[in-house]
């Protein structure tokens, strides 16, 4: 097993825009950079053409990580240039789906090698729907530039929890009435130790200095990549110093969106 990757600085645009068949009323484009929403998907308005979302990063960007779920496409391609027109892109390739054992969601995880650009187009094939669907439909959206990984790996075994929540709608009466059942979710519960002065303090500090409400990447690294998780912090740190400057840092729980 190779040591977490994670991010917590998505690299969004300033400017999303969808540029051919998106269904803008029941489907908006800004959707698409909700990584807290993944079930709230921006939709095509038919099979006609493709799907053609770009992004403008603002300044050139070396993004070396995308991704994404919930989708019924088979796949998705990303192209990469600094025209606005795409003239001559650095294609990804159809970036194809998995289904995590975990939480049986649509999703993936690429490395991206295509360089510092400032443009980024989504394309969804309109041949690749795979559900029956009259329509295609995409989730959420990570751009990454800074995947880090760990210098030194959590302890194993680590605490990987399912969780099944309902949707709990709060009804006028003082009552609570269980809604729609919410997708699984998974929750980490890690420890790592260290010495001080390793390369990984610096790295566990940064983590828990993340505000919880904001949105990262975080990927398994064991050779399946749909193990990818947008996640928030969901503990506070512990720090505990030992014989021999042996820090034990605890708490380190991550949830994963709904």
């Amino acid at each position: 097993m190779g040591n977490f990757v994670y991010d917590f600085t998505q690299k969004f645009g300033s400017t999303v825009t969808a540029t051919q068949n998106v269904d803008t009323t029941h489907g908006p484009v800004a959707r698409i950079e909700d990584l807290g929403r993944p079930r709230r998907t921006v939709r095509s308005t038919d099979l006609v053409t493709d799907m053609q979302i770009d992004i403008d990063l603002g300044s050139p960007v070396s993004l070396t990580a995308i991704t994404y779920e919930n989708t019924n496409l088979l796949g998705l391609n990303f192209l990469f240039d600094d025209n606005p027109s795409f003239t001559s892109p650095v294609d990804s390739g159809l970036v194809v789906v998995g289904t995590d054992p975990a939480d049986l969601r649509i999703k993936q995880y690429h490395i991206s090698a295509a360089g510092s650009l400032r443009y980024v187009r989504i394309v969804g094939d309109k041949d690749n729907v795979i559900t029956g669907d009259a329509y295609m439909e995409i989730g959420a959206v990570g751009l990454w530039a800074l995947p880090t990984t760990l210098s030194a790996n959590v302890g194993i075994p680590f605490e990987k929890s399912i969780e099944s929540r309902a949707d709990v709608l709060e009804l006028r009466g003082g009552g609570q009435e269980v809604g729609l059942d919410s997708p699984l979710v998974v929750r980490f519960g890690m420890t790592i130790r260290y010495r001080g002065g390793d390369a990984v303090e610096a790295q566990i500090q940064a983590l828990a200095a993340i505000p919880r409400h904001t949105v990262g990447l975080l990927y398994e690294n064991n050779g399946n990549t749909s193990e990818v998780y947008h996640v928030h912090r969901a503990g506070d740190f512990s720090f505990r110093r030992g014989a021999g400057a042996v820090e034990t840092v605890s708490g380190m729980d991550f949830l994963e969106v709904a």
